[in-house]
């Protein structure tokens, strides 16, 4: 009885073991089965996000038409004129050229050819339209040249410069005459570098036909002298007689050599209310007071 009671105690310790470790192997189990089952449904971790480089700036693309501007006119332009040069889409019928690009120039005594640069940025420019280039050429706000012929660029096969011809503007002006005409000097010196006026004076020139003489003020000092006048050819033979002030070094120095071109006058263009009068190699250029 003691050995059968022994046995049967043992049989139950194993028996409680197996049961304890079972239940331990299935709570093992159902852990790691839930762990997987976490494990799966939980979102894949995403990398980090790395801003995408900023690309370089790029620059505008860039082309230009250039070319000179001109007219067949033997005659030279004050300081003060303007010329200005547009690049215009002329596409459309009834509808106002649109202006891409201009340049303006200030002559500043320079007298033609004129050359320009207009740039432009070629993505703008389609080559199904049409595009030209047109010039004027302004006084005192007045025009005195144009183009009056399409110069076409760009597209279409045609050139990207051009050498613009313009033409002269006619008006109903009254032609001002030589004689008996009060006459302001603009810029004298030589052609293509032309020195203007100083700021703040005047010098002025009047021929008077009845007298013979020809007077006005040079700046500081007025002055008188005789001329000889046949068609066009122009002599002053001096010497010129004026006052005596003084002034600043400037203003007698503009005044020396204005009666030193005076002087040495040898004939006399006018064209539109402005008087040149050559003198040798240079030249005195005056407008209508």
């Amino acid at each position: 009885m003691l050995n059968g009671g022994i046995y049967h105690s043992h049989f139950e310790r194993k028996s409680k073991m197996k049961k304890k470790t079972i239940i331990w192997l299935t709570i093992s189990i159902l852990i790691l089965a839930i762990t997987l089952v976490l494990a799966s449904c939980a979102p894949a971790q995403q990398p980090a996000f790395t801003p995408a480089p900023t690309p370089a700036s790029t620059p505008t693309p860039e082309a230009k038409v250039t070319g000179t501007v001109a007219y067949l006119e033997k005659m030279a332009l004050p300081a003060g004129a303007i010329v200005e040069v547009k690049l215009l889409d002329i596409s459309w019928q009834d509808v106002p050229a649109v202006t891409i690009g201009e340049h303006v120039i200030t002559t500043s005594g320079n007298q033609v050819p004129f050359p320009f640069e207009i740039k432009y940025n070629p993505i703008t420019i389609d080559p199904r339209y049409t595009y030209s280039v047109r010039a004027s050429i302004t006084v005192d706000g007045k025009l005195w040249f144009t183009t009056d012929t399409r110069y076409a660029v760009i597209t279409q096969g045609n050139p990207s410069s051009v050498e613009i011809v313009l033409k002269k503007v006619t008006t109903s002006t009254p032609v001002a005459t030589l004689e008996n005409t009060t006459w302001v000097l603009q810029s004298y010196g030589q052609p293509g570098n032309l020195k203007s006026v100083l700021k703040d004076t005047e010098v002025t020139a009047l021929f008077d036909s009845a007298k013979g003489r020809v007077v006005g003020s040079a700046g500081v000092n007025t002055y008188f002298g005789g001329y000889k006048l046949d068609d066009n050819k122009l002599i002053i033979p001096g010497p010129i007689g004026s006052t005596k002030m003084a002034g600043p070094q400037p203003l007698m120095d503009q005044e020396t050599e204005f009666f030193k071109l005076l002087q040495a006058a040898e004939s006399h263009q006018i064209e539109d209310s402005h008087l040149r009068i050559n003198s040798g190699q240079q030249v005195l250029i005056f407008a209508k007071k």
